[in-house]
């Protein structure tokens, strides 16, 4: 199934070039932007502040949720707190560059911090990756936002479902210190296969 050309490509090239001016921190391990073997993964996890060496764990398990997943890698982002806008804009502009750069394929996000993203359409639409009864296994857990006016006024019309809510998983919100927490797939993301199966191992 391929992705609609919707993502917001030019944006995200600027704001990776930036980040040569940008001092930015990240976890676990990066295949810095090269091709990800067949059946591999690569995760990050994002929120305010990330436990690096809990998500590496964390990481480390996913492999055995199902045959589809030979192997994954990890990197993380903590994006610090909005009140410290130098801080927050670094480590958004890192995970710009991360997805225009093709290095990471599903991001374990803190659901606020994953909003801007989703209205950018930095993710893929849920519906374009599974099928309608994966989709109602999903319904009460579907992650969509309202979109907002150039104040940040929240308007009526909305995003695509483009998350699933993990936040029942406690080890998942204590990572990412966030009680509410979702998974979303990019819309770059390679080994489509083995990230549906990643998804679908959470509906279990």
């Amino acid at each position: 199934m391929e992705r609609k050309d919707s993502m917001k490509k030019t944006g995200y090239w600027t704001m990776a070039c930036l980040l040569a001016v940008i001092t930015v921190f990240s976890g676990c391990a990066s295949n810095g932007g090269k091709e990800a073997a067949e059946g591999t993964v690569r995760v990050l996890f994002a929120s305010a502040v990330v436990d690096s060496s809990a998500a590496e764990e964390y990481a480390s398990k996913l492999a055995e949720r199902s045959d589809k997943i030979q192997a994954v890698e990890c990197s993380t982002i903590s994006l610090g707190n909005q009140s410290d806008p130098t801080m927050y804009m670094a480590g958004t502009m890192k995970v710009a560059a991360m997805v225009a750069g093709k290095e990471v394929d599903v991001i374990f996000f803190d659901r606020d911090a994953a909003a801007a993203d989703a209205r950018a359409e930095t993710f893929y639409a849920l519906d374009e990756l599974f099928s309608a009864d994966a989709l109602a296994q999903m319904q009460d857990r579907l992650i969509r936002y309202h979109q907002v006016d150039t104040e940040g006024n929240e308007l009526q019309e909305e995003t695509a479902d483009c998350g699933l809510d993990l936040s029942d998983d406690a080890e998942l919100t204590k990572i990412l210190n966030s009680s509410q927490v979702g998974v979303y797939v990019v819309g770059n993301a390679q080994n489509l296969e083995a990230v549906k199966a990643l998804i679908l191992s959470y509906l279990k």
